[in-house]
């Protein structure tokens, strides 16, 4: 019975912390994404000024067909090795991403740590009363064995 309670206590705290740690991974992901955004919406912004500028005579209609449009031609940046489905044509974002990665590889890795913390002193905990119990068994059964030396003789 006492196992099932510490079972159930221990899971109990497991959840929590998975749940702490998931809501924190999804405020982590939520907060890259925006600055991800942040980020790429400038440098859309500073081409459509600069067209703006250069070609007075294109409609804010034409601006946002071109955005939205989804046909592409690569040809511009393979001139300079940037691969568009493979690299990042905005260098922080990239910078961003080596950063996040790094957070997230350790913020993972502190997650499994602690978990296994958690796990190894529960099973710890169990480990040392199983060894009392079988210290109890061993002393109970030795000391029967010495009184019934004593007594057979």
């Amino acid at each position: 019975m006492k196992n099932k309670v510490n079972l159930k206590k221990l899971l109990l705290c497991i959840n929590i912390l998975l749940i702490f740690l998931l809501s924190l991974f999804l405020v982590i992901n939520i907060y890259e994404y925006h600055i991800y955004n942040k980020n790429y919406n400038k440098k859309v912004l500073s081409i459509v000024n600069i067209i703006e500028e250069k070609y007075p005579n294109i409609t804010e209609e034409e601006l946002i067909d071109v955005i939205s449009n989804e046909d592409y031609s690569d040809t511009f940046f393979k001139q300079f090795s940037i691969d568009i489905q493979r690299d990042s044509i905005l260098k922080k974002n990239k910078n961003y991403f080596y950063i996040f990665t790094t957070f997230n590889l350790l913020f993972y890795t502190i997650s499994i740590i602690i978990i296994l913390l958690i796990l190894s002193k529960s099973y710890f905990d169990n480990l040392i009363e199983l060894f009392r119990k079988s210290f109890k068994i061993c002393n109970i059964l030795f000391l029967s064995s010495l009184l019934n030396f004593r007594f057979s003789e």
